[in-house]
């Protein structure tokens, strides 16, 4: 997106792209635990096509952050238990990646568990008086966290520099997280991950956070292994597993509500749902250690279970065939007919059908356990490779339409954003924008922020990220009269700030400005429509407004846009700090007389540390490169 920039069809290949990063992450991390290859394998694919993969495709953010996080965990394990440059190095790369393209909350929750962890070996080693072990940790977790840190920073500054600015920034009411959870009876999708789609009001959250499908074999192994003696690096990983399953639920059980309420910021996230990603990883390794036990394998146990869920899943079948009162069926699996499918069907529906598949596919499956149980050859694992890769094949394929889906095109859509402006088209800055930010459609499924499109302004916007001075704006009962102006307008109509800024009595004057007493003064009793103005715009991008101003008296130059730390203003080749006017715009007092203005944004100081992080980014990159080399040519010479 950086090099080419982003259109429909890049963001469907970012996905794609970060699925196959997520499958690899996850073979590297069953592999470092010493699982036989095509468990790896097979686990990987569990993982990347599982119900959080599918189901939050639409939050990109979410998805980066689940790709990258078994790298780091598996990094981060060598870090610790074996040192090593090279690992320490990954590891920070790997939490670089999931920290700058991932969504915040999963940082939390990660920064806990490493801590937790990395304080629980450092208390071990104290306690079994192993000085040699724990100086080895501290050294080489201290260089992961420097490299991090370094390579991280611009990130981290435009972080701690933005958050206490913006509302978002703010801890949450708790009844904010009460509609984001994986809700218990979102716990059906480990068996039906098709249930919620449609009309899910039963499910009591949105749909993208109502699956945790990972696939029959890897639920049938999972299962197994809680019946196996365990290491106690693996019950621990099944117990914490269990835990954080638990805190997804929400508000259902007393965690959250507690973990919210007193864990230091637990309070900034949104969506409890966040904690069923590390559930999931707990029960695919869990699972790892039930399919990579032959004796596990070959008993009765592992078919014991399959059919148990068998026999669960029928019986939920003809429950829920004789509960629903109309059956509903797709005419065909196209995305339009599966769309039109889901709007009509409920959730007892949904269910009796996928049962029918699933059904079928667990028969499948224990025909293939049975015929393995005296011997496990590699034509058995093809044939166990080949119904993994169904079961998690027909269940995203039944999931597609409702949460990654469109009907329309990316193609068509490219074809569209073609004939929008490629770049930033000047626009009359004495006139209102009449654009919106609904498109109406134009540009489905994008249906917010049009204007983005059509590079243009408008006084609406769908943005989570709100800065507070302009909170302050919106809460005023005047705000839509101090909006109602050009993009860039003069005036010397200026009012004194009301004393409560919700204040419902105030007159406002054509093209009133509301600023401090002091600037006030500098305009007093001005001569009313005794301003001529004109204004020429010269040049604009997002971070740069120039234009050429002409008037008869003196006046104030007002830029509709919300301030934020790093703009700045240049008269006539004179730079200075902009002026706050109407709570949070931008504006400049200008003499009578010709002037050249530029709003701009500096950007300096960041673009430094940008370019040193990079630069040290870059040289580890090749550092690995250069060295994986090096010993991959030695190992051929051995």
């Amino acid at each position: 997106g950086y090099f080419i920039g982003y259109d429909f069809i890049t963001i469907n290949i970012e996905y794609l792209l970060h699925l196959s990063i997520a499958g690899c992450a996850m073979y590297q991390l069953l592999r470092g635990l010493k699982y036989a290859p095509v468990i790896c394998l097979l686990l990987a694919a569990s993982y990347q096509f599982s119900g959080f993969f599918i189901n939050n495709a639409q939050h990109l953010t979410w998805i980066i952050s689940a790709s990258w996080l078994p790298f780091f965990l598996h990094y981060y394990r060598l870090t610790i238990l074996f040192g090593k440059r090279n690992n320490a190095i990954k590891a920070a790369l790997s939490l670089f990646m999931f920290t700058t393209g991932g969504y915040p909350a999963f940082l939390i929750i990660l920064l806990y568990l490493v801590g937790g962890h990395f304080l629980f070996m450092l208390l071990r080693n104290i306690l079994l008086k192993r000085p040699a072990e724990m100086l080895q940790m501290l050294k080489w977790s201290s260089m992961m966290l420097l490299i991090y840190l370094v390579v991280t920073s611009p990130y981290i500054l435009s972080f701690l520099e933005g958050i206490p600015l913006m509302t978002r920034g703010e801890a949450l009411p708790k009844d904010h997280t009460l509609f984001r959870a994986f809700t218990p009876q979102s716990a059906i999708t480990f068996l039906l991950p098709a249930a919620p789609l449609g009309q899910h009001i039963d499910f009591e959250t949105d749909t993208s956070m109502a699956n945790a499908y990972i696939g029959l074999l890897a639920l049938v192994s999972f299962l197994s292994s809680i019946f196996k003696k365990h290491s106690r690096e693996t019950l621990s990983i099944i117990i914490i597993a269990f835990l954080l399953l638990l805190f997804s639920f929400g508000d259902a059980l007393p965690f959250w509500p507690l973990l919210f309420e007193y864990v230091p910021l637990f309070d900034h996230i949104r969506f409890p749902a966040a904690f069923r990603l590390f559930a999931i990883i707990g029960f695919i390794i869990a699972a790892a250690e039930g399919l990579n036990n032959i004796r596990i394998l070959q008993s009765a146990l592992p078919r014991y279970l399959a059919i148990f869920i068998l026999l669960l899943v029928f019986t939920i079948s003809v429950v829920s065939f004789f509960l629903v009162s109309k059956l509903v069926l797709p005419v065909s699996f196209t995305t339009e007919s599966m769309l039109q499918f889901f709007g009509e069907s409920n959730t007892l529906n949904n269910i009796f059908l996928q049962s029918i598949i699933q059904v079928i596919l667990l028969v499948i499956l224990l025909v293939v356990l049975k015929s393995g149980q005296k011997k496990v050859t590699g034509k058995w694992y093809i044939l166990l490779v080949i119904l993994v890769f169904a079961d998690l094949f027909i269940a995203a394929r039944i999931n597609f339409p409702v949460i990654i889906g469109s009907a329309f095109p990316a193609k068509q859509l490219n074809e569209k954003l073609s004939q929008t402006p490629a770049g930033f088209p000047l626009w009359d800055p004495n006139t209102e924008t009449e654009v919106t930010n609904i498109g109406n459609g134009s540009f489905a499924p994008s249906y917010f922020n049009n204007n983005l499109f059509l590079k243009k302004f408008s006084r609406d916007s769908y943005a989570p990220f709100i800065l507070k001075l302009r909170n302050e704006l919106e809460q005023s009962p005047v705000d839509f009269v101090l909006m109602d102006h050009p993009v860039m307008y003069l005036t010397n109509q200026l009012q004194p700030y009301p004393p409560d800024s919700k204040d419902k009595v105030q007159l406002l004057t054509n093209k009133s400005v509301l600023a401090t007493g002091q600037l006030v003064k500098q305009f007093e009793n001005p001569v009313a429509d005794s301003l001529t103005a004109d204004i020429q715009l010269v040049s604009f991008s997002p971070i740069n407004f120039t234009v050429n101003t002409i008037s008869n008296q003196p006046a104030v130059l007002v830029l509709q846009q919300t301030f934020y730390p790093g703009w700045k203003v240049k008269v006539d080749g004179v730079v200075t700090d902009p002026t706050i006017v109407n709570y949070c715009m931008m504006a400049v007092v200008l003499q009578a007389g010709k002037h050249q203005v530029s709003y701009f944004y500096d950007t300096l100081l960041f673009e430094k540390v940008l370019l040193t992080s990079t630069c040290i980014l870059l040289f580890l990159v090749g550092f690995l490169f250069f060295d994986s080399m090096r010993i991959s040519r030695r190992n051929r010479l051995n």
